[in-house]
Formats: structure tokens, sequence, C-alpha cells
């Protein structure tokens, strides 16, 4: 099997082992965009879980966005400004 066939498929395994571990969304979407300038450095294989699934999972104003993992990070406005 080629290496790039058996890698997707291996870290498709992942993914849905990971998303069994939260539960069901809440759909709570909270102000404001998720970072734009996230800057971690992935280490792989990816250890850590998801934080979260959605903004209703997050403390006070955080939303729930993708760096390496699913995250509870302070939003972004279009002005600037924070929460």
């Amino acid at each position: 099997m080629d290496s790039r066939i058996f890698l997707l498929l291996l870290l498709l395994g992942c993914a849905a082992v990971y998303t069994d571990k939260l539960p069901p969304s809440k759909g709570i979407v909270k102000p404001g965009n998720c970072p734009t300038d996230i800057k971690f450095a992935c280490q792989y294989p990816i250890t850590a879980e998801d934080e979260c699934n959605d903004d209703g999972d997050c403390k006070d104003e955080k939303k729930c966005c993708k760096a390496c993992v699913m995250s509870c990070l302070k939003p972004e406005f279009k002005d600037g400004g924070t929460a």
C-alpha cells in the first residue's frame, strides 16, 4: 500500500476517535472571530485532545477555534477590539 494512502487512512481513523470524546455540539456561537494569527507549533503525532466542540463549551467570552486541536481562545473583532 502506498505510504501516503496509509497515512491518510491513519489520520482519518484518529480523527474519528477524537470526535467521539466530546459531547454533542450545543450550537452556541459567541461574538467575534477566531484569531487569524494562531501560531501553534503542532507536534505530530498530535496527542492533545480537543477542548471544545463549539463556543458553548468555552468559558466566558472565549470561542472554540481550530489550532492544532479545537481550543478555547480569546476572540478577535473586526475593529481590532477584544471582548
